[in-house]
């Protein structure tokens, strides 16, 4: 089965990841209601400076309003309510710029200190004495805090929290006004609210789905940064981004700085490239505004070693204002070449016997033999291959088959053998652990089940033991077809035999003596499961 792949992408590292699919609005929500929306994480980092400013503003303006009124008025509980507001955004400021608690409950807060706002603004309607100022703030205060989902993009359940305060505010403080003051009772007085609280919801709801349609955009970008780097990666050493001058180094990966033996970031390009080649650099950067450009170039260490390369130079267009020489604009990938690679390497003094040895195995594994007939048993059985040949008996695999056949399929076995050692994915079946025996699915000729290599979790394919997939023909085929076509990601095979079945298998050998009796060899296979 194809192995399952999770991409984490974060464009805040530092405190968002983005991950798809996005949040929705509460769970309490009728269906015909819920929308989608962007997760709450990402809302609270895109507000967290208006918020900020929002609420120091509105604690200064407390605090003001308590130096001018307090002289030529004796609201004392007013007063006092506006002392209470300024202290608590103040508060809440520095719990958003600290960032103490979690994404939720910030918004939790936050909706709660502007319901808090809301009563204190129109409670003080109550203490004014002016009919026709009592009727402004009144109105000031219907339509400032409706407005307020809407301009920072609460999610739904936050703005129809806050909405449904203030219309519910509204309602309760103007009946209070009407029997305080004498007022003849106005139902259009509430309809005007309600009509206010479904109009701005609406709009909380329409700039919810525009908040969550550029973090899509935001997450599909993301994806596509992170699979055009990957490839980089594989194509290219390292990767570094010049300024639009091209003089300036904006950014730099990691393995540039451990090609160069140094910190090359913010600094100018003439520091790692020599004096001949600034100029070819800068020809590159002229004509890769037009087209990418291949440059073959040279840089020099922090060592003065010099290293040739070979650098992919695309221009990306600049709309931003801004300082052009802080901006990337040019994104450079760096192949070291084949001279580059190999020069001034550290020479290792080896011991002539392990030399000799080291010349013996490499000439053991590059002398593969072709249509040569070779019998397993005149093997040396001190080496690993011989000690894998006499367990597998292949004289036991090759009964009945003819002799040309016999033949064929012993030398196919040595030579799968000798490149399984070859290549370093030959197991021995003492590192597997079998113990679990968990069934994760079966198909026409082979079982997986979950094991263990080493202590980590694979899962394990072996060819069933029935009359038809018993025979030694599918080892070699399903193991050599694992090893080309690596449509799962192959850690490695082993060809010892295996006495190990699952239930079904467990049941038939129960009926039969004979099946019990008989072992074949098994095909291990090593995935990463998820």
């Amino acid at each position: 089965s194809d192995s399952l792949h999770s991409v984490q992408i974060g464009l805040l590292p530092q405190t968002v990841c983005l991950a798809m699919p996005h949040s929705t609005s509460g769970l309490w929500w009728p269906t015909c209601l819920r929308f989608k929306q962007a997760p709450t994480a990402w809302l609270m980092e895109l507000n967290r400076k208006p918020l900020c400013v929002v609420l120091a503003v509105t604690s200064c303006s407390c605090f003001t309003f308590i130096g001018l009124f307090a002289a030529t008025t004796d609201m004392t509980l007013g007063l006092g309510g506006y002392c209470c507001g300024g202290l608590l955004s103040m508060a809440i400021v520095i719990v958003l710029y600290k960032r103490v608690v979690r994404a939720k409950m910030e918004m939790g807060i936050v909706v709660l200190v502007f319901m808090c706002l809301a009563a204190g603004s129109s409670a003080l309607v109550l203490f004014t004495g002016e009919y026709d100022f009592r009727v402004r703030m009144h109105c000031m205060s219907m339509q400032i805090w409706k407005t307020t989902p809407a301009i920072f993009g609460f999610s739904g359940t936050a703005a129809a929290s806050l909405i449904s305060w203030s219309l519910c505010l509204d309602i309760v403080i103007w009946e209070f006004v009407i029997r305080y003051w004498g007022h003849p009772s106005e139902l259009r007085v509430h309809f005007t609210s309600l009509l206010y609280s479904i109009g701005w919801f609406g709009v909380a709801w329409m700039n919810a789905g525009r908040l969550c349609s550029i973090f899509d955009a935001q997450v599909a970008l993301a994806a596509e940064k992170a699979l055009m780097e990957s490839i980089i990666s594989m194509l290219c050493d390292a990767t570094v981004w010049l300024s639009d001058d091209g003089n300036t180094i904006v950014r730099a990966d990691q393995r540039l700085n451990l090609i160069l033996g140094r910190n090359v970031e913010g600094q100018r390009v003439d520091s790692i490239l020599p004096p001949c080649e600034q100029e070819r650099l800068q020809g590159g950067v002229s004509q890769a505004r037009a087209a990418p450009v291949l440059l073959p170039s040279t840089l020099r260490s922090s060592t003065g070693r010099i290293i040739s390369v070979d650098m992919f130079i695309v221009n990306r267009d600049i709309n931003a204002k801004g300082e052009k020489d802080q901006t990337p604009a040019f994104l450079i990938g760096l192949r070291v070449g084949c001279e580059g690679r190999g020069e001034d390497l550290p020479e290792i003094a080896m011991n002539p016997h392990h030399v000799k040895k080291l010349a013996e195995r490499q000439l053991e594994a590059e002398q593969l033999p072709e249509d040569a007939i070779s019998r397993v048993t005149s093997m040396p059985e001190t080496t690993t291959t011989g000690r894998i040949f006499d367990n597998l008996n292949v004289q036991r695999l090759t009964r009945g088959m003819p002799e040309d056949q016999a033949n064929d399929f012993r030398s196919g076995m040595e030579k799968l053998t000798r490149l399984g050692e070859s290549e370093r994915w030959l197991l021995s079946f003492q590192d597997i652990d079998l113990s679990s025996k968990e069934l994760l699915g079966t198909g026409a000729f082979g079982v997986v089940f979950s094991a263990r290599l080493h202590g980590s979790p694979i899962a394990v394919k072996t060819t069933k033991r029935d009359v038809d997939n018993g025979k030694a023909e599918h080892l070699m085929v399903m193991t050599n077809e694992i090893r080309v076509l690596r449509h799962v990601l192959s850690h490695g095979a082993c060809i010892e035999p295996v006495r190990f079945w699952n239930r079904r298998e467990k049941n038939d050998a129960e009926r039969s003596r004979s099946c019990r009796k008989r072992s074949s060899a098994d095909a291990l296979l090593r995935a990463r499961h998820g």
